[in-house]
């Protein structure tokens, strides 16, 4: 499984979902179909696993979901992770799914991790507050700030919004939440007017120490394979891949 262990993905994954909480949520055993109307975060509205084992049955039941998903007016849309059982990868593949968006997953130990000055750690603000600063940095893909307001006040883990100021303004923020010994860092972004000036950088460094402060080992991210850019600064501040994965997405009315 690349650089983690099947226990290591399973908590990252749990922590992942927990963290960026559905609106609505179908369990089919270890399978969970997420739908969050209003957000276009894929992860919010998508069909993920837990159990690459649990796959009894398994083409009927992705055809139920796909199904599910269709009634609410949304494609179907499968997460592939190591997760997910083989079974259902080569259903998707047979069925005509479109891959898209590989995304990495890297981790880093939070050891040594500092808070940099001129970062703000905003973990009492009200969640408006946070949305609309997340939408000034670009990194927000929620249409409706309602949607996205509704999203960070279903955090149930500690959170926290690092929020770059420059010269008055929102320059940059990451979302951390901290889950026992992990921290996630979420929605890395730039105000358009203030890049490569190194605020994203230093909001995922005080992401990483304020997780450490509450007692998180490492830290956790989501970047697209495609983003080289991102990718290359990552692993030059140390994270490294723990796994991939994918996405896969039918159109039209067959499954």
């Amino acid at each position: 499984m690349d650089g983690a262990s099947a226990v290591d993905v399973l908590r990252l994954e749990t922590a992942n979902l927990s963290a960026w909480p559905a609106e609505r949520l179908h369990h089919d055993g270890t399978w969970l179909l997420r739908r969050t109307p209003g957000h276009g975060s894929k992860r919010l509205n998508s069909l993920n696993f837990l159990d690459p084992a649990d796959d009894r049955d398994a083409e009927a039941r992705l055809a139920a979901m796909a199904a599910a998903s269709r009634r609410h007016g949304l494609d179907p849309t499968v997460r592939i992770t190591p997760l997910t059982p083989p079974s259902v990868v080569a259903l998707v593949e047979r069925d005509g799914f479109e891959a898209f968006d590989e995304t990495l997953m890297m981790v880093l130990p939070t050891d040594g991790a500092a808070m940099p000055a001129g970062i703000e750690a905003w973990d009492a603000a009200p969640r408006r507050r946070w949305a609309e600063a997340m939408k000034t940095t670009a990194s927000a893909k929620a249409a409706d700030i309602g949607a996205l307001v509704a999203v960070l006040e279903r955090i149930v883990p500690e959170a926290a919004l690092m929020v770059a100021v420059d010269g008055g303004t929102v320059a940059a923020s990451t979302l951390a939440v901290r889950d026992r010994d992990l921290v996630g860092l979420f929605d890395v972004g730039t105000n358009p007017a203030f890049r490569r000036r190194g605020h994203a950088s230093a909001c995922v460094r005080a992401a990483l120490a304020w997780g450490r402060a509450g007692g998180a080992r490492t830290g956790y991210l989501q970047v697209l394979a495609g983003n080289t850019v991102a990718v290359d600064l990552y692993r030059r501040m140390g994270f490294t891949e723990a796994y991939r994965g994918d996405y896969r997405r039918t159109r039209g009315s067959a499954a």
